[in-house]
């Protein structure tokens, strides 16, 4: 009994020794920025937006409903607050990490396991395969990179699945884990489509590891062939997209052909990547290989041959270290063999596969040390687990923010374009415009399509104040896709900034001939009519934004600026406080809702706002000057002189002409008190 005791208080402090680990490796990662995808499937996502539009998120991607609902559940508790994103997908990872742990232990005690040496280190070697699954530094992209987490949540119902069906099979068919394994099966396949290798990891399983007559395999596996045709008929329309869009991208008519020569090279990357992790990047330039007879691709094939019919000739003596090499090749078939994707090459996408591997290191160690060598294999495997920790700390500095992230990729795929956009759009984000349009200038010189070049240059010369050139970059780009919405709203932008409102309607109604639900557009042509005093059609432009993104808060507050100017205050402050209820930090929308009740005579409720404004932004004059002419007007003239102070206290530099304008209104006030 006391052993027993001592036994279980052991492995919960190494428990915890496990979840401090995977803390402390990612701790560096809870500020870390959205990336890539990040900003699509998240910031400018509306659905996630309202947790209980559960038909919104399965049409928006049926096959990983699961995800996005997490990331609606996020978004209610955090909204655009990172760290919270940030803290989930560690859960995760830390979840999958003990998962890894059981898994192990019940994969060494099925029949076929538990007759051999390896039973008798079965504890050790669960502890460091969970251990090397959560250290190894391949699994920061699954784990830092946010939207990412479909492939660890995936992995984590995936493994979950798997460790209750082998329960259910060992310890006297307990119905509630066969019932449990199903459901937590099919809540992987609405994660990430990686999941519809399931049913065939439980069939290999089977009749690897488990010992019964045929006829009660049958009858343990039949529910989950059932979920193998759910799987096939939910991924089928969204396969045959990514298929059309393959045809696209690779401009021929066998890309699945070619996308499958280039998977050998791929298999050969991610081999080196798990056992060599070193040179990470997110976005490889990869070449597409188009014949099988060239020295890369027919030695990728014999390598790769060669560990498969490894793994068959290890199934008799070593059926672990089998099982291993067949779990690589089956868990990554859906994105490295015949089907597609645009991008050939993710480290993200050996998340799963880690599994395999992390299992085939520590029980190989273990199993040709020698019964007496475990101290050594054990002290070998910690040294390993503490390199992975220190390479996994120092590749996510990496994730810091896009600029760093953008950086390295750069500096690794210097020939691909997409690096020079990304990093390009950093230093945009940055106010950095000078090399943001350095960057988009390399596009020129590496991509046979420059359309991004002139249309991300047209935005910075736009914003740099640059209107002519920004009118001709953007025409460049209109030359080569006279289809784009965007392009011609940009240009409308530019217009609208020069005053030349006639021209800038004419882009904005080009852009919803092309594209009718475009959100931007109508709202920008509101302000082009607001602008000409067409008060009544700029609502009508808000309103039709408004329809198509109930979330657009600029469009509330343009609604609110015509219903004030029209003398209508009352719905202004309606339209300014929805517009604070979406982005409870938008400046103008409190300045303008504090005007409007100046305007009604709600003088709290107006230096209310001026104060959230000043909270939110303390360098913005404008609430400061509102703020003290609310207590000049009411005859609080120190108050008054206090926040002039207090502004200049405080203001930059930059702000010089406002700190004299203040000081002359102080001497005013003070000589009136006098």
């Amino acid at each position: 009994m006391l052993k027993k005791v001592s036994n279980q208080n052991y492995k919960l402090f190494m428990f915890a020794v496990l979840l401090l680990s995977g803390f402390l490796v990612y701790s560096n990662t809870f500020s870390s920025s959205f990336h890539f995808d990040d900003q699509q499937y998240i910031i400018n996502n509306l659905t996630i937006r309202n947790i209980y539009n559960l038909q919104g998120i399965w049409n928006l991607f049926p096959t990983r409903f699961v995800t996005f609902f997490t990331f609606a559940l996020n978004y209610a508790f955090h909204k655009f607050n990172v760290v919270g994103y940030h803290v989930v997908n560690l859960m995760i990872h830390l979840g999958s990490a003990l998962l890894v742990w059981w898994f192990t232990r019940l994969i060494l005690a099925t029949p076929v396991l538990k007759k051999t040496k390896l039973t008798l280190h079965s504890d050790i070697i669960a502890l460091f395969a969970s251990f090397i699954f959560l250290t190894h530094p391949i699994q920061t992209q699954a784990v830092t990179y946010i939207f990412q987490r479909c492939s660890s949540l995936a992995t984590f119902f995936y493994i979950l699945c798997l460790c209750l069906y082998l329960k259910f099979r060992l310890f006297k068919k307990r119905y509630l884990f066969y019932a449990f394994s199903w459901f937590f099966g099919l809540a992987a396949v609405f994660t990430k489509e990686t999941a519809a290798t399931l049913p065939l990891m439980i069939i290999l399983i089977e009749f690897m590891f488990l010992e019964e007559i045929l006829r009660q395999r049958l009858r343990s596996v039949w529910p989950f062939l059932v979920l193998l045709v759910i799987i096939f008929i939910s991924l089928f329309s969204a396969r045959t997209d990514s298929l059309n869009d393959m045809e696209s991208f690779f401009n021929q008519p066998s890309s699945a052909r070619y996308y499958f020569l280039t998977q050998l090279r791929v298999l050969v990357t991610y081999l080196r990547l798990l056992f060599i992790p070193v040179n990470q990047n997110l976005d490889y330039d990869y070449p597409i290989r188009t014949s099988f007879l060239n020295l890369p691709s027919i030695g990728s094939f014999l390598l790769l041959a060669s560990i498969f019919f490894w793994g068959i000739r290890l199934y008799r003596k070593h059926r672990l270290f089998s099982f291993c090499i067949f779990w690589f090749f089956l868990t990554l078939t859906p994105e490295s063999s015949f089907i597609p994707l645009k991008d050939v090459i993710f480290e993200h996408r050996l998340y799963l596969p880690m599994v395999g591997f992390s299992l085939f290191i520590t029980s190989g160690l273990f199993s040709f040390s020698g019964s007496k060598a475990v101290e050594p294999v054990a002290a070998l495997l910690t040294c390993l687990v503490l390199v992975y920790s220190f390479l996994t700390y120092q590749r996510n500095k990496v994730w810091k923010d896009e600029l760093t992230l953008w950086k390295d990729v750069v500096n690794k795929s210097g020939q691909k374009s997409r690096p020079y956009i990304q990093r390009g759009n950093a230093y945009f984000a940055k106010g950095d415009f000078e090399r943001a349009i350095s960057d988009y200038n390399k596009l020129l010189e590496i991509d046979s399509n420059p359309f991004d070049a002139y249309s991300n240059r047209g935005l910075a010369y736009q914003n740099k104040g640059d209107f002519d050139r920004a009118i001709f970059e953007y025409n460049k780009a209109l030359e080569i896709s006279q289809g784009d919405a965007a392009i011609y709203t940009n240009r409308g932008n530019v217009y609208l900034s020069k005053r030349d409102l006639n021209r800038a309607i004419f882009d904005y109604n080009k852009a919803l001939e092309i594209n009718p639900d475009f959100t931007e557009a109508y709202y920008n042509r509101g302000i082009a009519y607001q602008s000409k005093g067409d008060f009544d059609q700029a609502i009508f432009d808000y309103n039709r934004a408004i329809e198509i993104n109930p979330y657009h808060a600029k469009s509330y507050n343009n609604r609110g600026l015509v219903y004030q100017t029209k003398g209508n205050f009352n719905r202004a402050i309606s339209d300014y406080t929805r517009a604070i209820e979406i982005d409870p930090e938008y400046i103008k929308a409190y300045l303008n809702r504090g005007q409007a009740y100046f305007n009604q005579g709600n003088l709290n409720r107006a230096i209310a706002d001026y104060t959230r404004v000043i909270q939110i932004n303390p360098d913005f004059a404008q609430a400061y000057h509102n703020l003290a002419l609310i207590y000049s007007a009411t005859n609080r003239k120190q108050k008054a002189i206090e926040v002039y102070k207090k502004f200049i206290q405080h203001a930059p530099a930059r702000y010089s002409s406002s700190i004299e304008r203040f000081r002359d209104r102080i001497k005013e006030l003070e000589k009136n008190k006098e």
